[in-house]
């Protein structure tokens, strides 16, 4: 970690900037714990009750959170759970990629500055793994562990950190940039990870084999026609990846390593499955080598974390 994003003396907080970020507390605990009752909530952000009610009451009025149903059946006056509203908030996500642009609701030449020319909402810019990897975090099972790695397998593999339930991106943005890890290629030469764990080869593979490389991309996805040449990739990807996941293990002391791709839900089993395989056979002297787990959001998990960097930045804490 760069020494200036180490924590420094405390600055100065007015009452406005107070309030904004208990808000923005209060909406983490909703976001990651699910809906809570005012005096849980003030119990668990270790604020009085008074000071919870008064940021609900606002955030209600913003249209931000929502009542839930009475908890009957305890002592006294049933509690109501609040909860984040379904269409509270709303932002957009535009994943430019080498084939396609998604664009989802719910990088060239300067963006932002084109977007300022016709609107003044502001305009975040981010990796797109490191997006996907943030999509997991709150759509997926980041709620399941503090710390994990995140490997994102697209036309090239990339990643993306999360420390302390928070992405961490790092000073220049490479924070999780996994792709650029040391492995090794079919050929046992060094290369990097990229150059092994990536559709790309794949899609070099079936080009040689005769294969329309197009059906990779083919929506609904279906590669169950690949044969050997699939399973040659996932056994070859797999090996680098349990590899790359222990280097990973051996800086950062993570609980998992959570994998997910552009690809059909079924290879990423397989794959998920080979890395687990592959692990016992690589020397993890002095490490614990972390759990490997399925990703759930496959192919638009860079889309949606894109559509979530928005409202991370103005309503939760770094999620």
């Amino acid at each position: 970690m760069d020494r200036s994003e180490l924590p420094g003396p405390a600055a100065g907080v007015n009452q406005q900037g107070l309030r904004d970020h208990n808000a923005r507390l209060i909406l983490s605990l909703l976001q990651r714990q699910g809906p809570m009752p005012g005096t849980d909530l003030a119990r668990v952000a270790g604020l009085s009750p008074q000071t919870v009610s008064v940021i609900l009451r606002e955030l209600q009025q913003e249209g931000v959170i929502a009542r839930g149903d009475p908890q009957r059946g305890r002592v006294g006056k049933p509690a109501v759970p609040m909860r984040l509203a379904p269409q509270g908030v709303m932002s957009v996500g535009l994943k430019i990629g080498r084939r396609s642009a998604d664009l989802a609701l719910w990088r060239g030449f300067d963006i932002a500055g084109a977007v300022a020319q016709f609107s003044d909402l502001p305009v975040f810019i981010e990796n797109d793994a490191t997006a996907a990897a943030r999509a997991e975090q709150i759509h997926g099972r980041g709620r399941e562990f503090r710390d994990f790695a995140y490997f994102f397998v697209g036309s090239f593999v990339g990643g993306g950190l999360v420390l302390n339930h928070s992405v961490y991106e790092g000073r220049f943005g490479n924070a999780g940039a996994f792709g650029s890890l040391p492995a090794f290629g079919p050929d046992g030469q060094p290369c990097s990870l990229l150059d092994v764990a990536s559709i790309h080869r794949l899609e070099s593979a079936l080009r040689g084999a005769g294969y329309d490389p197009r059906a990779l991309w083919h929506l609904p996805q279906d590669w169950s026609g690949f044969g050997a040449l699939l399973e040659d990739w996932i056994a070859t990807s797999a090996k680098e990846m349990a590899r790359a996941a222990l280097m990973v293990a051996a800086v950062i002391d993570i609980e998992a390593v959570l994998v997910d791709g552009a690809f059909p839900p079924e290879v990423r089993a397989r794959l998920v499955a080979a890395i687990r395989a592959a692990l016992p056979g690589l020397d993890s002297r002095g490490v614990v080598v972390p759990a490997v787990e399925e990703g759930q959001l496959g192919g638009n998990a860079r889309a949606l974390g894109a559509a979530c960097v928005p409202v991370v930045a103005q309503y939760l804490l770094n999620t």
